[in-house]
């Protein structure tokens, strides 16, 4: 016995109307149930409704006669709060302490038929009271604030106010900037070589992106991997950054230089796409050539089928396949068993430590050893002192990758890197 999307699309015409007369001003929070798509695969729609019903007339109980709670659908509510008076928005922090109630109630235990459960809310608040919102925009800026308070965690809400909007407004056109950056070409490949554990040859190299910023000047993952992710472009900036290396790895052989396996990083939006295999079939990739490395989170997800599928026929393709940041995550002996990387890469987070923790030197000494009975090579990144290579060295280590080594660098440098052959010697260049 809700009013629906309609009812709040007729109110907020009508709004509209009062608001620009002086006479109305509006609040809105965007209510969105915690946990409410396990209710409806344990315990089936029938009790999902049951569940909706309870939220509606629970929130009716928390508001004001005059206001009105709306269903949107699925999950999702509305509640509407219209008044004349702009200060009333502000008195006692009206929308945020609505707020308050609403999720301590809602975190309170439901009745269904087979006994009780917990859920939750977030909420997301906007109001045309302050001068961030308008009428046109209200619902959309409560969406905002709601996807915010998801990632706050479960029972949160957040107002769009003018600091949030600041945030967007950056974030926002940091976004636009990236769909630039992969049209003109400004993401490209530094590289890192990697060097042996027994005779410090040189054993491969990494291909790490950057961003080539026109004003902001060289920019690296951490600067702007997780505002991909965000519109879905880590898998775009991933296949970038190998396109590169596949032009830049023809380039010098061209030009007459050795050139080695080289070392790509994968998303998992890129790994586990039903057109990979497709995709990189088109790019001819020598065998033995290129190495993509998967987070051990990717890696790990056995249950994912499209995924081994996957991981399989990169390797028929003689594309390897490394473990990036091993032992952070949540590494099974039996998952490395089936699906055999060809290497594991020891994160920094365990590497650094060593040089003055004994506990830590046993951890990364196990995982050295773990890989070795497995036949799985072992490199050690995150290699900042001389101790790190002389301890690791003696550890059995394979490969060690650092700045005590080589920085990363761009691919004219790498390039002269090659032609000078200095890194074929076996001897540590510090270019």
């Amino acid at each position: 016995e809700l009013p629906n999307r309609r009812f709040l699309d007729q109110r907020l015409e009508e709004h509209k109307v009062s608001y620009a007369a002086g006479e109305a001003f509006a609040g809105v929070l965007q209510i969105d149930l915690d946990g409410f798509k396990t209710v409806n695969d344990t315990l089936g729609h029938f009790a999902g409704d049951n569940i909706l019903n309870q939220v509606g007339n629970i929130l009716r109980t928390l508001i004001d006669d005059q206001d009105h709670v709306i269903r949107l659908g699925g999950d999702e509510f509305i509640i509407f709060i219209s008044r004349k008076s702009k200060s009333f928005f502000a008195q006692e922090n009206h929308l945020q302490t609505l707020a308050e109630k609403i999720i301590r109630r809602l975190s309170l235990p439901l009745s269904v038929s087979n006994g009780k459960i917990t859920i939750g809310a977030s909420i997301g608040i906007a109001t045309d009271a302050i001068s961030t919102t308008t009428p046109q925009n209200i619902l959309r800026d409560a969406d905002v604030a709601l996807y915010e308070a998801k990632i706050l965690g479960r029972g949160q809400f957040q107002l769009c106010d003018a600091e949030l909007r600041r945030t967007l407004d950056r974030k926002n056109s940091f976004l636009s900037e990236i769909e630039i950056a992969l049209t003109e070409g400004q993401m490209i490949p530094y590289y890192q070589p990697q060097y042996s554990g027994s005779d410090l040859s040189f054993f491969g190299v990494e291909a790490l992106a950057r961003w080539n910023h026109p004003t902001r000047g060289l920019l690296t993952p951490k600067d702007f991997l997780e505002n991909a992710k965000e519109i879905g472009r880590d898998a775009d900036i991933d296949r970038a950054i190998l396109l590169c290396v596949l032009a830049d790895r023809i380039s010098w052989q061209k030009a007459g230089a050795i050139v080695p396996r080289i070392s790509v990083n994968v998303s998992a939006r890129q790994i586990a796409s039903p057109h990979i295999l497709d995709d990189l079939a088109k790019l001819d990739i020598p065998r033995g050539s290129i190495c993509f490395e998967l987070v051990e989170s990717i890696f790990m997800d056995d249950e994912n089928q499209m995924l081994k599928d996957n991981v399989a026929g990169i390797k028929d393709m003689g594309i390897e396949i490394e473990i990036d940041d091993f032992g952070t995550g949540f590494a099974s002996i039996v998952a490395l068993q089936k699906l055999r990387p060809m290497r594991l890469k020891i994160d920094n987070q365990l590497v650094t430590p060593i040089s003055f923790s004994p506990s830590a030197r046993k951890i990364v000494a196990s995982l050295i050893e773990i890989g070795r009975s497995l036949d799985i090579e072992v490199i050690a990144e995150g290699i900042e002192t001389q101790f790190h290579i002389d301890t690791l060295r003696s550890m059995g280590c394979h490969a060690l990758q650092g700045y005590a080594l080589c920085r990363p660098m761009s691919g004219d440098s790498f390039f002269e890197l090659l032609v000078r052959d200095k890194i074929h010697v076996g001897k540590v260049t510090t270019s």
